[in-house]
C-alpha cells in the first residue's frame, strides 16, 4: 500500500476548500437562447452565471448602474404589493381572459406564480414567475433608485425554469433561470 505524503493531503483539502468557496459563483444561472429564423438561421445560447454578474457589479460604480425607477411604480408600490399579497392567496384560478380574432390573452395563478399566455396571430408569449419572489422584492425595495443587485435578487427569487419565452415568425427567444 502506497503512503501518501503530507503535499497531497493539503492539495486535496485546498482544494475542496477552493471548490467550496467557488461553487457559489456558479449557483444561479440566467440563460438566453435565442435563434432566428429565415436564410440567416443563427442560434445564440448565452449563460450567464449570477454569482459572477454580482462580482463583476463590485467593480463598476453603483451610480453608473442605478437607475430611477417608473413613476407608476413608486407611486402605486403599496397597493402592488396588497394585490401580490392577495394574489397569492387566491390559488390557481385565471384572472384575466381575452379572445379576440387577432389574439387570445390569459393571466392567471398556478402553483404560486402568476402566468401571462398570448397567442396572436403574429407571435406567442408566456411567461411565469413566483408571486412570492415580486413581493418579496417590493418589500426590500426602500422606493428609491434601483440597484441591479436588487434586480439580481429579483430575478432569483422568481424561480427556477423559464420565465419568459416569445416565439415569432422572425425568432424564438427563451430566457430561463436555472
Amino acid at each position: 500500500m502506497k503512503q501518501r505524503g503530507f503535499s497531497q493531503v493539503t492539495t486535496v483539502v485546498v482544494a475542496a476548500l477552493l471548490a467550496l468557496l467557488v461553487a457559489p459563483l456558479f449557483m444561479g444561472w440566467l440563460v438566453v437562447d435565442v435563434k432566428t429564423k429565415g436564410a440567416d438561421k443563427h442560434h445564440f445560447w448565452i449563460p450567464l452565471p449570477i454569482g459572477v454578474a454580482r462580482i463583476a457589479m463590485v467593480f463598476i460604480p453603483d451610480k453608473e448602474l442605478a437607475c430611477a425607477p417608473p413613476q407608476e411604480l413608486v407611486k402605486h408600490r403599496e397597493l402592488l404589493r396588497s394585490i401580490l399579497d392577495n394574489l397569492d392567496r387566491c390559488g390557481d384560478t385565471t384572472l384575466v381572459e381575452v379572445r379576440s380574432p387577432e389574439a387570445t390573452v390569459r393571466i392567471a395563478t398556478e402553483a404560486g406564480k402568476i402566468r401571462l399566455d398570448v397567442d396572436a396571430r403574429d407571435a406567442k408569449v408566456h411567461s411565469a414567475f413566483k408571486v412570492e419572489g415580486v413581493r418579496k422584492a417590493l418589500e426590500r425595495w426602500d422606493g428609491g433608485q434601483v440597484h441591479p443587485h436588487q434586480a439580481l435578487d429579483l430575478l432569483a427569487s422568481l424561480g427556477r425554469g423559464e420565465l419568459l419565452s416569445v416565439e415569432s415568425d422572425e425568432a424564438d427567444v427563451s430566457i430561463a433561470y436555472w
